[in-house]
């Protein structure tokens, strides 16, 4: 099949799985081609919900199949068992997300047909699932003719994701009016940018984050560094961003993964656009302390936890960048919406409780699994 022309790539059994699907559901991935808002529109054509990576920037396209707060919608077991697919489209990288990869490949071993769309032969499929790869993009395909998806299947993703939606913003809220949080920062950031901004979000907790607390249908463009070595270069990326760009950049990065690219304040000085670094100081890589090592307490701080104890102010200074500390949701909400002002780069610092994050994320699975078992 891989010398075959694209338009002809989509095998006769993949349409007939289309055709016979009353509860399929897409996944829409990022991608080197950018497919992510025709992926979009092409899924509101044929009526098919949609979990979108934030980083598909499917927020270009239609969205009125989107489903909003998917990871936190598939963390819950009970929903989980009632929202399950007959058939699931594939398209780019697979989510970080771990309920949503779990999730997939108890369907896929319980038979649930998991078809890639893979134009670029990229092969893609970390966790194992799929049971048929198309080289050919999904939007070859005409939804009107072969998609006939239960009106009934999409309304009960679009409300789920509404009332997760509404669960997730009115804790924010009320944790928000008296403290920073991760999840706040991410959340602010999706809802004051603008469209023309590029809201660069860092890997390890930010872009988890980022999936759970995106939650809307339009906002900045999003984009991220992915992979093994996914921290390191991440201030320089975002001044490539900026210059290449020549429009406002938002980088949201942790402390640690700041330290590996301090240097990269030497490119980011050079930036003649609008560039913001918000710096998530919780003191070391608190992601890891989701992980069983963290319980080693004579290793764990030392060598997995990491502090960077850097002086920010004193970094800044050093190459020469402006710097200020964020420590009320006033002054972020001010930073994000004037930022188009910028005459170049600033380093912003937010100090953030190291297990406060966990303690409100635990909180929001449980506001959210409340809102939907109603």
């Amino acid at each position: 099949m891989a010398g075959r022309d694209t338009h002809d790539a989509v095998p006769s059994s993949v349409l007939a799985l289309l055709a016979e699907s009353n509860r399929p559901l897409a996944i829409c991935g990022r991608d080197e081609r950018g497919h992510g808002a025709e992926v979009a529109t092409w899924c509101a054509k044929a009526g098919i919900p949609m979990i979108a990576d934030p980083l598909a920037q499917s927020n270009r396209g239609t969205t009125t199949t989107t489903v909003a707060a998917w990871d936190a919608l598939v963390r819950d077991e009970a929903w989980r068992v009632g929202q399950a697919p007959d058939l699931v489209l594939r398209t780019g990288d697979l989510p970080t997300s771990k309920p949503l990869r779990a999730w997939l490949a108890q369907l896929a071993a319980a038979g649930v047909p998991v078809v890639q769309f893979d134009p670029e032969r990229s092969l893609r499929d970390p966790i194992s699932a799929t049971s048929t790869r198309v080289p050919a993009p999904v939007t070859d395909i005409n939804p009107l003719q072969l998609v006939t998806c239960e009106a009934s299947w999409l309304e009960s993703w679009l409300e789920s994701g509404s009332r997760a939606t509404r669960a997730i913003d009115t804790l924010l809220g009320t944790v928000s009016s008296s403290t920073l949080s991760e999840p706040g920062v991410i959340r602010a950031s999706c809802q004051t940018l603008q469209a023309d901004t590029t809201l660069m979000i860092a890997a390890s907790m930010p872009v988890r984050d980022l999936e759970t607390f995106h939650l809307g249908k339009t906002g900045p463009v999003c984009v991220a560094n992915r992979g093994a070595n996914g921290i390191d270069g991440t201030i320089a990326t975002a001044a490539g961003y900026a210059a290449a760009t020549h429009a406002p950049t938002v980088l949201i990065c942790g402390d640690v993964t700041f330290a590996h690219d301090v240097a990269g304040l030497a490119a980011a000085r050079e930036s003649a656009s609008p560039l913001l670094i918000m710096v998530l100081d919780n003191g070391g890589g608190a992601i890891f302390d989701y992980l069983p090592i963290s319980q080693q307490e004579s290793v764990y701080e030392r060598f997995v936890f990491t502090p960077p104890q850097l002086d920010f102010s004193a970094a800044a200074q050093t190459w020469g960048i402006p710097f200020i500390e964020i420590t009320s949701t006033e002054a972020l909400t001010d930073e994000l919406t004037s930022v188009e002002n910028l005459q170049g780069p600033r380093l912003a610092l937010i100090r953030v409780g190291r297990y406060d994050a966990q303690e409100l994320r635990t909180a929001i699975w449980a506001a959210v699994a409340a809102s939907i078992a109603e």
